[in-house]
């Protein structure tokens, strides 16, 4: 199931797609370990986990929050929520002799902290994260892309509203029966009649 919109005034933009794992399912929220994990302040005693499946409406994150994210690029980055509201807009864009534009409104951004930076090309789609009172993360989004050292993420609560998610949440490892992982968010994706959701 794929979704894209522009976004307005009032909603996020985005491009997302949604798919179901049919083999090899995770045991738990681990995130495999990355090359620096240390240096981003997660170790063996303190693994960067997602168990619960709690997120987080993009409104209710004070600006200078700081987050991190995995990503196959960079791997675990943290960063500084900066402002909720921008706009990405790219005129063109080369690829494949072929030139296309896209804009995406009301996403988040995020600025670096340190030298690194929290994004790169390659990055894209990866989860967002705060940490919670209990040391678990929390789920505020998805990278979508950057520019000069801003990156943009688009809330997680839109992505799952524009899947028709019934229940805001992600999935939940804390809440096993019978050794199975806990009912997911409520997104039916062997409902080929929504496949390729264009709101435009």
């Amino acid at each position: 199931m794929a979704v894209y919109k522009s976004g307005d005034e009032s909603s996020s933009g985005m491009e997302a797609a949604l798919f179901r794992i049919e083999e090899r399912h995770p045991e738990d929220g681990s995130f495999p370990m990355a090359f620096n994990e240390i240096q981003a302040g997660f170790d063996e005693n303190r693994p960067l986990t997602y168990n619960s499946g709690v997120v987080c409406e993009a409104s209710s994150i004070s600006p200078r929050t700081e987050v991190f994210k995995y990503g196959i690029a960079t791997g675990i980055t943290r960063g500084s929520f900066a402002l909720q509201g921008a706009v990405v807009r790219k005129e063109r864009m080369e690829g494949n002799k072929h030139s296309f534009g896209y804009s995406l409104k009301n996403q988040l951004v995020v600025l670096q902290i340190g030298s690194e930076p929290f994004a790169k090309p390659g990055d894209s789609g990866a989860l967002v994260l705060i940490e919670d009172a209990h040391h678990d993360s929390v789920a505020i989004g998805i990278v979508e892309g950057g520019i000069k050292g801003r990156v943009f993420v688009t809330p997680i609560c839109d992505i799952l509203r524009a899947f028709g998610c019934s229940d805001l949440k992600m999935y939940n490892f804390k809440n096993l029966k019978n050794g199975s992982p806990s009912a997911d968010s409520g997104v039916d994706v062997d409902d080929y009649e929504a496949m390729d959701v264009n709101n435009m």
